[in-house]
């Protein structure tokens, strides 16, 4: 049992190697990962501080379903604990979950994830029945990761690279939103966030950072009202200097409808 609440499989320890051909570092090092959210999930993660496993989340919950947006397929058991990141943005996820809503773009170090102490690179759908060996770790990681980086171009939206736990906020490069609009409405509070976790990205929106969003995507969605982030670890993962009262309120903002600046008041429970 983990946590003393949610049970869940062992996964293998992978040891960390360079690729066949040694070009691991140096290949790497210009790369990015993307995970392709909804702008206000991208304000739990930085409250989060990373990117959490659903059965992370769901410890937190008091075991009520969070919220999702990867389908696991055949490899739920394990998907349960794991992240997914891919080499280049997901327009499945976006255009089948939240077509039409603020969305946001997050940009990750590809080789500071790969420094994480489990990672599993699957040239692959991870939803997939193909996807197992690699998940169960059958394919040396090695051999796994040159697949993902051998894929033409117009394969590599397949390919995903999976971590088992959390995707610590310190490998966050960027976060690249829907548009202008989104831009201003998320933007201040997007950057609180992140000055409380003590640690800051550029934020941008498409066209304008290091991704862009697809042509057709065009946001018609936009509450009243949107909220701070919420903190979505297990206790177990907060770290004791955490355990305190947060030195700012976490603010509702909607926008005021008579000349559209941006309002504030009160507070919201990060629970």
């Amino acid at each position: 049992m983990l946590g003393g609440t949610v049970s869940r499989p062992r996964l293998p320890r992978l040891e960390h190697t360079d690729l066949p051909d040694g070009r691991l570092t140096s290949e790497l090092r210009t790369h990015c990962l993307f995970h392709v959210t909804r702008a206000q999930s991208a304000a739990d993660i930085i409250a989060s501080r990373g990117l959490l496993p659903a059965g992370f989340r769901r410890e937190a919950s008091n075991r009520e379903d969070p919220p999702r947006i990867h389908g696991w397929g055949a490899n739920a058991d394990a998907g349960e604990w794991l992240v997914c990141l891919s080499l280049k943005p997901s327009w499945e996820i976006l255009m089948n979950r939240f077509p039409d809503e603020e969305a946001a773009i997050l940009v990750f170090s590809f080789e500071g994830v790969l420094a994480l102490e489990r990672v599993l690179p699957c040239p692959t759908n991870s939803g997939s029945a193909g996807a197992r060996s690699y998940i169960r770790g059958r394919i040396k990681r090695e051999t796994a990761l040159f697949e993902c980086l051998s894929l033409s171009s117009s394969s590599q939206h397949r390919a995903e690279i999976l971590v088992e736990g959390q995707v610590p906020l310190s490998a966050l490069r960027e976060i690249v939103l829907s548009d202008a609009e989104t831009l201003r409405r998320w933007g201040s509070l997007l950057r609180g966030e992140m000055k409380r976790a003590r640690h800051v990205v550029p934020i941008s929106y498409s066209g304008r950072g290091s991704a862009h969003f697809p042509p057709n995507h065009r946001v018609s969605i936009r509450p009243k009202e949107i909220r701070g982030g919420r903190d979505r670890r297990p206790s177990h993962l907060i770290p004791d200097s955490e355990h305190q009262p947060p030195e700012m309120p976490l603010l509702v903002h909607w926008l005021d409808e008579t000349n559209g600046d941006e309002q504030s008041t009160g507070t919201h429970s990060p629970g």
